[in-house]
């Protein structure tokens, strides 16, 4: 008796499912205007499966579901409008004769795939609606030389843009704070990237066989040296920019005498891997880790000041030089630490160092105290640098942003009080 009743009751769920769809009419996908929709909730759609789209494309801003129900006889037509807000999964994948395409500014995502494979675009401008990008995204789009990425985006997927060969500039918004495992693998023709100060992490692969890369393009040292670069064991999984480019830019203006500003505690690994471009650096005694590979391959260097009164107590990684022509790069240290630095890796591989005598912070005139004279030097900076730039020999950029402006004025009172 159970088991009948179980199988009446399962009979009579299967009829009651297919009743309600009959009443409804409503299917979960519908074509509006040569399109496919995907209903993703009572008012919104996104993009569905469209592969074999060609030409230029508009989507709308809503797609209506127009279809007819019967009740007794009597039959309806509704027109159902809904909003979009998405390109689905695969929406427009291998797509190869789609040549341009407007999307509006109610989508917020753009699915996986989403535009895979669609060889015939050639540029892209994304809506400011835009939060996520998805994975594969613009796998493949072998034609595709430009494209707009909205400060709306948070989230961009792993190989977003791999095999984007034609790509030769892309500029990452500061809403990105992570650039994902393989976002542009492949990108051969990328000959620059800007990576604003949100990202503190690059993936692996982010950047393999990027060979045309020239110049990597950044706003603050401090957030360059505080990015997680994700190289894979091998360490060939290349997440650093520079391994290609081999030239840093700060604010336009190439780094050849890097300044590490004095709020920096930590330089991770491999954050200058392979800068060639590198003349000299200067590293504050604030730090107190400097990770693997972070200055390896920097064949450039020549001199290297640092700052650090206490080298021992500072953490190190490995091969932190390595591939810097320590027998004929000059180190300057504090006076005083020769001993220690002769007996503390990595620094003990070096053969030319130079004590100096204690620089005081802010003091540009050399005069051992900061004070107002200081203020009045940056001032004189800022309005007539060319006129003043070898007059004084401290250092004025005192937050190592690559600008000597009121920042560093408000900077230098501070100090002055604090004393």
């Amino acid at each position: 008796m159970k088991h009948l009743l179980l199988s009446l009751l399962r009979r009579f769920t299967f009829v009651l499912m297919v009743l309600t769809s009959a009443i409804s009419g409503k299917a979960d996908d519908f074509s509006y205007n040569g399109l496919n929709y995907a209903i993703t909730s009572s008012s919104t759609v996104a993009v569905g499966y469209n592969p074999n789209i060609s030409g230029s494309i508009v989507i709308p801003i809503v797609a209506h579901h127009i279809y007819t129900t019967t009740s007794n006889g009597v039959t309806v037509q509704h027109d159902d409008a809904y909003t979009v807000t998405g390109i689905g999964t695969s929406g427009f994948n291998g797509s190869s004769g789609l040549t341009s395409i407007i999307i509006p500014n109610t989508v917020t995502y753009i699915g996986v795939s989403a535009f895979q494979n669609c060889t015939g675009l050639t540029r892209i401008d994304i809506p400011n609606s835009v939060i996520t990008i998805g994975d594969y995204a613009f796998w493949l789009c072998h034609n595709l030389t430009s494209v707009t990425i909205p400060n709306s985006v948070t989230s961009i997927g792993n190989n977003a843009f791999q095999n984007c060969r034609a790509l030769t500039y892309i500029d990452i918004p500061n809403s990105v704070t992570k650039i994902s495992d393989g976002m542009f693998y492949w990108c051969s023709n990328l000959t620059s990237i800007t990576i604003p100060n949100s990202v503190t992490y690059i993936g692996n692969h982010a950047f393999k066989d990027c060979t045309s890369l020239a110049r990597v393009n950044i706003t603050d040292v401090a957030a360059w040296c505080n990015i997680d670069f994700r190289n894979d064991q091998s360490h060939t999984g290349l997440s650093n920019p520079l391994s290609y480019a081999h030239h840093l830019y700060l604010k336009d203006e190439e780094v050849t005498d890097l300044v590490i500003p004095e709020t920096v505690t930590t330089i991770k690994d491999y954050v200058f891997l392979d800068c060639t471009g590198l003349t000299s650096v200067t590293i504050p005694d604030s730090v107190t880790f400097i990770g693997s590979y972070a200055f390896s391959g920097c064949s450039g260097l020549t001199d290297i000041y640092s700052k650090i009164k206490k080298p021992q107590d500072v953490t190190y990684g490995s091969y932190v030089f390595n591939k810097v022509d320590k027998k004929n790069c000059k180190v300057y240290i504090p006076k005083g630490t020769l001993e220690i630095y002769k007996a503390t890796a990595p620094w003990k591989d070096f053969y030319n160092f130079i004590e100096e005598d204690d620089v005081v912070t802010g003091d540009l005139d050399g005069s051992g105290i900061v004070d107002v004279d200081d203020v009045n030097a940056t001032i004189n900076l800022i309005l007539l640098f060319d006129q003043y730039k070898d007059r004084y020999p401290g250092n004025a950029d005192l937050d190592g942003n690559g600008l000597i402006d009121v920042d560093d004025v408000n900077a230098l009172i501070n100090i002055i009080l604090s004393n």
